[in-house]
């Protein structure tokens, strides 16, 4: 498999107050890691959506981690979706998920096409390693798989792809869809690794991030949509939106998220399963931004680590 190389850039933040502090998970936090300190007070759960505060202490330490339509009503709808692509048993693929989308989207990936990287801007393997798969799929004949290593704690962790947009300006939305097939899970209780990420960066480098992540719940596996931010002053910010319905392990599942910007910094979300509703809710975005960057599989997991493995198919973004 090709790799491309990845040039990692450290900067250092002065310690200045925090600008907005939701708070912080203290088992997760997320891709980019940049939680303060965790207090000793207990989380806030608000009653009427579930979210989960963790409160803050003022003047905490804080680290500051590197930035990184139609869903289908069911799987038989998927693979109803797959035939139409043109995909010839014998023939091999004649046309593939991608090229069938019309109007084509800002970007899409079906893992069918090319080698790795293929239109990724970047593609890291630090604590796993990336594949084209070609033993369960959406669309044939392959799929993208990350395997996360098992990794004691403060090992590091960046198995993923990434690319970045010019971020056309509001009130425009912002579509991301993917079939996820989660293959192996970490067995420890509470347990979660992120496994998508949309980084929204202003001129001034401030980040805000939409993120998928999977956490272990003993007898399912579930969902969860967090917003994290990481200022250039040192600030930070955490808040999460667990979905309704637990994800299917072994079988895919199509996700899409769909953002409603009213202005550049007022948003609302609104995630499906398989077509199905799982969430919607107002969003706090934290800058204003020029950039938007797209990351498929995770630089973030609960350590130690009993490892993860999860299976991508069929990545559109639509920057309507």
């Amino acid at each position: 498999m090709r790799r491309t190389a990845i040039a990692l850039v450290v900067v250092s933040f002065g310690a200045v107050g925090v600008r907005w502090v939701a708070g912080c998970s203290r088992a997760t936090c997320a891709e980019t890691e940049t939680c303060p300190a965790a207090t000793t007070d207990a989380a806030t759960t608000d009653a009427a959506t579930g979210d989960e505060t963790y409160p803050v202490a003022d003047g905490a330490p804080l680290a500051q981690g590197s930035v990184g339509d139609g869903a289908a009503d069911s799987q038989d709808g998927v693979a109803e979706a797959s035939a139409d692509a043109g995909y010839d048993a014998e023939g091999g693929d004649a046309g593939g998920y991608c090229a069938s989308l019309s109007p084509s989207p800002s970007f899409c990936d079906d893992f069918d096409e090319h080698p790795l990287p293929g239109d990724w801007s970047s593609v890291s393997e630090i604590g796993g390693t990336l594949s084209e798969d070609h033993t369960s799929f959406v669309s044939p004949p392959s799929s993208l798989l990350a395997n996360d290593d098992a990794l004691d704690s403060g090992n590091a962790l960046d198995t993923a792809v990434r690319t970045q947009f010019q971020l056309p300006p509001p009130p425009d939305p912002i579509a991301l869809e993917v079939q996820l097939e989660p293959v192996a899970a970490d067995p420890s209780a509470g347990a979660a690794t992120v496994v998508a990420a949309l980084d929204f960066t202003d001129a001034a480098n401030n980040r805000y991030t939409v993120q998928l992540t999977v956490a272990q719940q003993g007898v399912a596996l579930g969902m969860r949509l967090e917003e994290q931010s990481g200022f250039v002053d040192g600030g930070s910010s955490y808040l999460s939106h667990p979905l309704a319905d637990p994800l299917a392990s072994g079988a895919w599942t199509d996700i899409r998220l769909v953002i409603s910007r009213a202005s550049a910094m007022a948003a609302s979300v609104h995630v499906t399963f398989n077509g199905a509703p799982e969430l919607d809710t107002p969003l706090t975005m934290t800058v204003d931004a020029q950039t938007l960057q797209l990351t498929l599989g995770s630089s973030f997991e609960t350590e130690p680590s009993g490892g993860w493995k999860n299976r991508y198919d069929n990545v559109r973004l639509d920057l309507q």
